[in-house]
């Protein structure tokens, strides 16, 4: 009897320690990710062209980074927005439903009568608020960029799309810090996600209206 007494304290001694771990321990740095997969309208007819898609190394690996801020200050948690390495791949599919065919290409001299060129403008950001349950928005800004592949600029425009996300998980915070912080950074990728969706919904939009001025 006495051994199952002793038994069964430990195991609710590593029960409770384990608990606290998981509702009160969060990383000091959160990478979140980006869908690199999502799905966009096209147009029919497309433009009967072949384009090289192009982004510089920095652009491919560019994460959002913010310091987390809490009542009392900037606090010593970070969340990262892996926002870079969907930007091509994103870039690729909206681009194929309105040009005939797109090349992804590794450098900006290329023998594709036009490239284009995306970089993610460092005006980019987000927002987490101070608490989990504030609003959390991605502010993001693209360039775009046409050249013809000897490399002369045809048309350049930044794209900027800010998005924000209600957090109302946010208030567990005070019973369950992980599954509030979990909610915090899904309403991030939620944001990051609606905001690159629409700047190359844009972009298809700007590309389509002035294509006899672009591609000429």
């Amino acid at each position: 009897m006495k051994n199952s007494s002793i038994l069964f304290l430990f195991a609710l001694s590593f029960f409770f320690i384990s608990t606290l771990f998981v509702l009160g321990c969060v990383p000091k740095a959160v990478t979140i990710p980006v869908n690199p997969e999502m799905s966009f309208t096209g147009n029919d007819p497309k433009i009967p062209l072949t384009v090289g898609l192009y982004a510089d190394n920095d652009t491919n690996n560019y994460i959002i980074r913010h310091q987390l801020v809490g009542p009392l200050g900037p606090t010593d948690e970070y969340r990262l927005v892996a926002i870079g390495k969907a930007l091509i791949p994103n870039a690729y599919n909206s681009l194929s439903g309105i040009f005939n065919k797109v090349q992804k290409i590794d450098s900006r001299s290329s023998s594709f009568p036009y490239i284009i060129e995306l970089k993610i403008d460092p005006a980019t950001s987000m927002d987490m608020g101070r608490f989990t349950f504030s609003e959390k928005s991605v502010d993001l800004h693209l360039q775009c960029i046409v050249k013809k592949g000897s490399g002369s600029v045809l048309w350049k425009k930044t794209i900027s799309s800010k998005i924000a996300k209600s957090n109302p998980m946010g208030w567990t915070a005070g019973f369950a810090k992980y599954s509030a912080s979990k909610s915090s950074n899904t309403k991030v990728q939620a944001a990051a996600e609606e905001s690159l969706y629409l700047c190359l919904e844009t972009l298809n939009s700007e590309l389509l209206t002035n294509k006899s001025k672009i591609f000429r």
